[in-house]
């Protein structure tokens, strides 16, 4: 019963006995259904139960990469109905929404960097708990807030295949740009695969004093040629980018290139400061003055 989560809940305050059984719903009784990421943000939740439901009995959390953080509901969802909780915002990196009563996790939701407005759960099928626990089965919807979603149109790409490790090759990294780090950070990477690769699913992750993890937002089917160097700038509004939160580290961190949750390549960057880049050049790491995205890399001697 999560999305694309496991918390630590607090308890909602309700009586315990006859009284919270039949003030809580059961496990799975309440689904997660849409979660409106940008513009108004909101959560949609579906009562599967046979019992009306009272949002204040719920403990309703939502996270980023950060603590998770409570947000305040009222008002009473009824048996096969939608209600709509509204938050402040949730994280477009990526995050958790998750709903417990008196401690029992009733349903989680976690979800990746979103591509649109608003994730819903696929229409296709009536909300479950453990359909709504699988990235698969989410996509972006104009959304459909209080009402049933729409169906999923799953995109079949007719070219490329996922990488294996080795596939693709962390080639150079902009860390700590002259100018503001939100529009000057990038990663490059080289397709050393023998034909083109998907890039669906891809997510950096680096680690130092802390994890940060940096997921791809592009079209479907996204494909990256054969023995080609693919940059990614962290932020801005084109595509592809990766969705940046706290940036990358100006230290020594060491580098995971996943797709699909597979490990592709880990590596461990120790240079690039005040306008260099790091970049690999005859099999070594090395301090670049002229950085060279998408280009050759060359190092001073």
């Amino acid at each position: 019963m999560r999305f694309v989560w496991f918390l630590l809940f607090a308890g909602c305050g309700v009586p315990g006995g006859d009284a919270l059984e039949s003030t809580c719903p059961a496990s799975g009784a309440l689904v997660i259904t849409e979660l409106a990421i940008r513009g108004s943000s909101y959560v949609e939740v579906y009562n599967g139960g046979h019992e009306e439901v009272a949002l204040d009995a719920l403990t309703i959390l939502v996270a980023g990469s950060g603590a998770p953080r409570e947000v305040a509901a009222r008002g009473r969802i009824g048996p096969g109905r939608y209600g709509v909780v509204a938050v402040t915002s949730l994280a477009d990196a990526g995050g958790t929404v998750s709903l417990a009563c008196d401690g029992r996790l009733i349903d989680e939701a976690k979800y990746s960097a979103v591509k649109g407005e608003v994730l819903a759960l696929d229409g296709a099928r009536p909300p479950d708990a453990v359909w709504n626990d699988l990235a698969e089965h989410w996509c972006a919807q104009p959304g459909s807030a209080g009402g049933a979603n729409a169906a999923c149109d799953v995109a079949v790409c007719s070219t490329g295949r996922a990488p294996k490790r080795g596939d693709l090759l962390v080639n150079e990294v902009m860390r700590d740009p002259a100018g503001a780090d939100e529009e000057g950070e990038w990663i490059e990477l080289y397709v050393a695969a023998d034909g083109d690769v998907l890039l669906d699913g891809l997510e950096i992750e680096e680690v130092a004093s802390s994890t940060r993890k940096f997921t791809l937002v592009a079209e479907p089917c996204f494909t990256a040629e054969s023995r080609t160097l693919v940059v990614l700038p962290l932020g801005g509004k084109e595509s592809p980018r990766l969705v940046r939160g706290s940036g990358l580290f100006n230290d020594t961190a060491k580098m995971t290139v996943r797709v699909g949750g597979v490990v592709i390549d880990q590596v461990a960057i120790t240079c690039g400061r005040n306008g260099t880049s790091c970049a690999w050049v005859d099999d070594a790491w090395c301090e670049s003055h002229t950085p060279t995205p998408g280009e050759d890399n060359a190092c001073a001697e």
